[in-house]
């Protein structure tokens, strides 16, 4: 059956109606497995099953939100087309058009989400949903995990009234710059520190010296009178 494991991947190579996933070789549809020794080859003989491949919509529940990247487990394609390996992921450069600072913003586990193939290859499946129709259609609450509507820009649980954000299907998902945080330093004028003047550290200037500079300091510096003598204290030898 779909998704059924036959053998590893160290032992046989993948062949007709099969795929590698974790290194394990799988049947892509039903029929009776074949594991040839003579040529090392795994195949199922079979009617064959198109399976999704990049640019298919597909459907899932998230398993796992991590700071990189958010888990699927792939439930059915749209239309005629065929889920046969099960493990998904939906890397943080492809949650949204929008500035992703932290997935659990986007995405919380138990969540159903339509999304996109982006890329296929014998590490897994990558998703995308970027862009305004793909992301969350049926989010839960993350406290009494009841059924949570669009509330505008947020989700409310129609149980015990939580608000949490969501990559919501149906919300724009536009490009917007990441917004300036002054409470973390960030994009300040890097003459200022800690809430101090332009002065610099605790009201001095740069250098250590304070506003009246270098020149209105006499005492026991050298000065030249117009003789080109040297002054000491502001006295003539």
């Amino acid at each position: 059956m779909p998704g059924e494991a036959l053998t590893t991947e160290e032992e046989f190579l993948a062949g007709k109606n099969t795929y590698v996933e974790d290194g394990l070789i799988k049947s892509t549809t039903f029929g009776n497995a074949n594991l040839d020794h003579a040529t090392k080859e795994a195949t199922v003989k079979g009617k064959s099953i198109e399976p999704v491949k990049e640019g298919d919509v597909v459907f899932g529940v998230i398993t796992n939100v991590k700071d990189n990247t958010v888990m699927v487990e792939l439930k059915r394609g749209e239309g005629e087309t065929k889920v046969t390996r099960r493990n998904a992921q939906i890397p943080v450069r492809n949650i949204s058009n929008e500035f992703v600072s932290r997935t659990r913003d986007f995405y919380r586990i138990g969540d159903i989400v339509k999304a996109k193939v982006n890329r296929i290859d014998d590490y897994g499946i990558d998703l995308e949903t970027k862009g305004k129709g793909l992301g969350v259609i049926k989010a839960y609450c993350s406290k009494c995990r009841h059924e949570m509507m669009s509330n505008q820009e947020k989700m409310k649980c129609l149980d015990c009234g939580s608000i949490e954000d969501r990559k919501w299907f149906e919300k724009e998902d536009e490009y917007k710059p990441r917004e300036r945080d002054d409470s973390r330093g960030g994009f300040r004028d890097r003459r200022s520190f800690g809430g101090r003047d332009n002065r610099g550290h605790g009201g001095r200037s740069f250098g250590g010296r304070n506003d009246r500079g270098r020149d209105n300091r006499q005492g026991g510096r050298r000065n030249f009178n117009s003789n080109g003598r040297s002054n000491f204290g502001g006295r003539s030898r």
